[in-house]
């Protein structure tokens, strides 16, 4: 075998080593599988996709495989339908005649809820729009960091009663003489959303009386 033919088929080698299947950002609809800040392939799901938390009906052939994803620590995987083998993460390159190749992907979106989809594929940078399996769950443990189980990301806020200062009345004494009157002025604390008491003014009427009485004599001279 000549130097340069032998050079060409261990291009061809490398070339087909390092083809990836995803090696662009795909999406459909609002759920994509795009390169995060570290450089690994993650799946961003949309909110409000299901709240199903298993596979049944017309999904349940991927039951087996959804069971099996979310026990493994990537969030984008391929698995063989022979068995529902693992064969890859998000590099795995689909043969030109793949048979039944599954692609599981778990995130979470943006409302704090994971999601886990499963689905059948035959290309590389392809997500199909239909069949598939999609329920709201995550795996138990996550690898390659793209989102953590554990984070909802929603916080409870518990609120805090305010704390108001009591509120001052300032009310009127009056203390009567027969040749003067006097008047002083003190400061009374009302308790919050109370009103005052009259028990506060003792004597407060009998006084009015009196100076009343002593009020109509002293004009009567």
């Amino acid at each position: 075998m000549s130097s340069a033919r032998a050079f060409v088929l261990l291009l061809a080698v490398i070339i087909t080593t390092v083809a990836a299947s995803f090696t662009q950002t795909t999406c459909w609809a609002n759920n994509c599988i795009q390169l995060n800040t570290k450089g690994t392939w993650c799946y961003i799901p949309a909110a409000g996709a299901t709240r199903a938390t298993t596979c049944t009906g017309p999904s349940a052939d991927y039951a087996g495989v959804l069971e099996k994803h979310l026990e493994q620590g990537l969030s984008v995987a391929y698995y063989n339908g022979a068995g529902d083998s693992f064969v890859g993460g998000a590099g795995y390159s689909i043969p030109d005649t793949p048979g039944v190749i599954r692609l599981c992907m778990s995130g979470q979106s943006g409302d704090g809820n994971f999601q886990t989809t499963c689905v059948n594929v035959a290309a590389d940078n392809t997500i199909p729009t239909t069949g598939g399996c999609t329920v709201i769950r995550a795996q138990r443990n996550v690898t390659d960091g793209c989102y953590d189980p554990n984070f909802t990301g929603l916080s409870t806020l518990t609120p805090t009663p305010s704390s108001t200062p009591p509120s001052t009345v300032t009310s009127t004494k009056t203390a009567v003489s027969t040749t003067s009157v006097t008047v002083t002025t003190t400061t009374i604390t009302q308790a919050q959303n109370g009103a005052l008491p009259f028990s506060q003014f003792p004597g407060l009427l009998a006084l009015g009386t009196i100076f009343l009485a002593l009020l109509y004599g002293h004009l009567l001279l």
